[in-house]
């Protein structure tokens, strides 16, 4: 049997090879407007990821981190992606920002159309070329992280890394002067009340609120069409978290951005998105406006993660999901919720299930939603 592990895993590293290679190869070639320049589905979406496959080759297998994942995310709205820890959130919005670690993570399949308005084009920033993708990055998508203490250097001012981002990405030709202001305006724009002096102070001297409202102050410098905030309360505590949240939605609307919402905080969801997308295994199981999702959840994980969450209503012992989530490397073909789940049939165990659209804007990926269908077009009880 070690033989056969050992003949297993030259196969992985000889596999994982020829992909480096099939990668560096691609970008070295030179890419032309025409294959980058893509139509959107629907003129109003600033973004409409299509069958994205995120995939990271590693010396055991392939780890199937995004696996054919699609939604749309419409000018001015929040959408908010929930799901447990290592479903594919934050890899997917590093997809989207091409910053995953290459060579070992790509994206082997799939399309993610960004339209950037002002009559410029829209396109798929998949196959945009690196130097094209370095004008997008830092202006039109724009990122909040996790950690502001990480996401912050220690050694420079506030002043300087705001600067930064208009330096990188100066079109206007702005002075140094200039810049400075903007920075400062930027702080007030955020609810820091004596931004002149933050501008001066370095990340230390701030309190992680504080600092949380820098790091939304970078990503608003040089005004995004979308903005991602990956888990932006995680660190906070809930009176602080209740005022980024405030923060949050007054900037959409003020800017005219959209925001993709990640968190596991599904009370976080409820107050700021407008559309709700639920992933579980690199797989989007159920997506619908926030409503749907709340109130009227079809797939079984969903109705799982709204069991989950504390309330007054229920006493005892807090409900948790049981089981694990599946192997990202050894996915079966199957349902990937079916060993989890408790309304599980026969049809679970065959071909992962379809998606079922429930309304115009309700879909979830479920053999129980499509027999439910069936029964309603066929009248049966």
């Amino acid at each position: 049997m070690p033989d056969d592990r050992s003949k297993r895993l030259g196969e992985i590293k000889r596999f994982n090879k020829k992909m480096y290679k099939a990668l560096a190869k691609e970008r070295k070639r030179r890419i032309s407007p025409a294959e980058y320049a893509v139509r959107m589905r629907d003129p109003d979406n600033v973004l409409e990821i299509d069958n994205l496959h995120t995939w990271f080759y590693t010396d055991i297998g392939a780890v199937r981190a995004v696996d054919g994942a699609s939604i749309a995310i419409k000018r001015g709205k929040t959408v908010g992606i929930v799901g447990e820890s290592g479903c594919g959130k934050s890899v997917m919005s590093l997809s989207i920002l091409r910053l995953l670690q290459e060579p070992q993570g790509q994206i082997v399949k799939g399309a993610i159309r960004f339209n950037p308005g002002e009559n410029r084009r829209a396109v798929d920033l998949v196959k945009l070329p690196q130097q094209k993708m370095d004008d997008i990055r830092g202006v039109d998508i724009t990122m909040i992280f996790q950690e502001p203490m990480t996401t912050l250097n220690p050694v420079f001012s506030i002043g300087k890394q705001l600067g930064e981002v208009l330096a990188c990405h100066n079109a206007q030709r702005l002075s140094t002067k200039a810049i400075a202001a903007r920075c400062v305006e930027t702080l007030k724009l955020v609810g820091i009340a004596d931004a002149e002096g933050v501008y001066r102070m370095y990340p230390h001297e701030l309190s992680g609120g504080m600092r949380q409202r820098v790091v939304i102050a970078m990503a608003l410098m040089c005004s995004p069409r979308l903005i991602i905030a990956d888990e932006p309360t995680t660190a906070l505590d809930v009176t602080i978290q209740a005022q980024i949240l405030d923060l949050l939605r007054a900037l959409k609307d003020r800017v005219s951005a959209s925001i993709m919402l990640i968190t596991h905080d599904l009370g976080v969801v409820a107050e700021t998105a407008d559309y709700v997308v639920v992933m579980y295994a690199g797989r989007i199981v159920e997506q619908g406006g926030v409503q749907e999702i709340f109130h009227n959840p079809r797939h079984p994980y969903t109705i799982g993660l709204m069991r989950s969450r504390p309330s007054n209503e229920t006493g005892g012992r807090l409900y948790s999901i049981p089981g694990n989530v599946p192997n990202p490397i050894e996915l079966p073909d199957c349902c990937f919720f079916r060993s989890r789940c408790g309304k599980s049939v026969k049809a679970c165990g065959g071909a992962y299930p379809p998606v079922i659209s429930l309304s115009d804007t309700h879909k979830a990926a479920c053999w129980l939603c499509a027999f439910e269908r069936e029964q309603a077009i066929m009248g049966e009880p």
